[in-house]
């Protein structure tokens, strides 16, 4: 009938790398080259069991020639999916790690450079009202410039809630996105601490340090306004970052700039919907974790619980409907297209037809 293939076609056995359509291919990940997997063996030679692979949860889409592959796992093992989902082998390698530490100095920075915009954008030299217009602009061009100073390197989450939507979507192994969360939460707690050691230690207060507020609205409230406006990030991050399609028509350069600016139409939509001053979705645990930490306090459960409802329902829109579901048929998490491509790849090798001439 000419609409997208049935669940029912989504068996692996049916889909031989070599019967795919030509659109199928171009949404996988091409087999590492020989001199790939030189680079990143640590032995000089390339095994012919081995295939390289990339971290699929960066916000940047690189092209292949300048993004190096990940350690690979082995054709033959039978595990090399599960060990591929679970992070296994990169952790004998230098880059989660890397990545990890780049994800706590990022967060550290960006929680300390968000305070002080927050305090210059109501200091009494400018007029109260652009405040929250301020706070808007300013915070959206900050992340944007992070995301693309720390992208290539780790990523560019600085977001416990980018790390773990892309946990749930299949772009970032298990290993890698909880030491991640566990880093960035390090970080925006860094950064708190170290601007209430700059404003002076003993009279800085949570609002000194941009704490989230509820404002006037309950809880459930703003449990709604947490998810709802995440959901909308998300939803332009996975459409922007995540579609190879969108990166091969704009460009890499699209998802820093989209999400930043995104992130500053949530923030000025939602400075309106309390009548007290004060109140931002939180849309990242650390900017909400970090400030109540470092003055003794308890963050509100609803800076955590909303977003993490939002990832959940990201992550079911995009398994329903993923960039390569309409050549595919079924969802295949983007961690594992390089592992099927090599798997199919090792079949193909297998049933090929053996020169037995001298």
């Amino acid at each position: 009938d000419g609409g997208q293939p049935s669940q029912a076609g989504c068996a692996r056995t049916a889909r031989p790398a070599a019967r795919r359509k030509p659109e199928a291919r171009s949404m996988t990940r091409a087999i590492g080259s020989e001199e790939q997997l030189r680079s990143i063996s640590g032995t000089g030679e390339a095994s012919e069991n081995s295939f390289a692979w990339r971290y699929e949860g960066g916000l940047v889409r690189y092209p292949r020639d300048v993004e190096p592959p990940s350690r690979q796992p082995q054709h033959n093992d039978r595990y090399a999916k599960a060990k591929v989902i679970l992070g296994l082998p990169e952790i004998s390698g230098p880059s989660v790690y890397r990545g990890a530490l780049l994800e706590f100095f990022g967060t550290t920075l960006l929680v300390y450079a968000h305070i002080g915009l927050v305090r210059a954008a109501v200091a009494p030299f400018f007029v109260p009202s652009w405040a929250p217009l301020i706070v808007a602009v300013t915070n959206g061009a900050l992340l944007t410039l992070f995301i693309i100073a720390l992208a290539a390197p780790s990523g560019g989450h600085v977001n416990p809630t980018i790390t773990m939507a892309t946990m749930a979507t299949g772009h970032t192994p298990i290993y890698r996105g909880f030491l991640y969360i566990a880093m960035q939460s390090a970080g925006s707690m860094m950064g708190s601490l170290l601007m209430r050691a700059t404003l002076g230690w003993d009279e800085v207060t949570a609002q000194d340090l941009a704490a989230c507020s509820l404002g006037s609205l309950t809880d459930a409230g703003a449990f709604v306004s947490e998810m709802m406006f995440t959901f909308v990030l998300l939803l332009i991050a996975y459409g922007t970052a995540f579609d190879p399609r969108q990166g091969a028509l704009f460009g890499p350069i699209l998802a820093p700039v989209f999400i930043g600016a995104l992130l500053s139409l949530v923030l000025f939509a939602a400075s309106g919907l309390s009548t007290i001053p004060g109140y931002a979705p939180g849309l990242n645990w650390a900017m909400c974790l970090g400030p109540a930490v470092a003055v003794g306090k308890r963050p509100s459960w609803v800076h955590f619980i909303g977003p993490m409802v939002a990832c959940l329902v990201n992550a079911v829109l995009f398994i329903s409907a993923p960039p390569h579901h309409a050549s595919d048929g079924c969802f295949t998490p983007p961690m594992l297209l390089d592992v099927e491509k090599g798997l199919d790849h090792k079949k193909g090798q297998e049933h090929a037809p053996r020169n037995t001439s001298d």
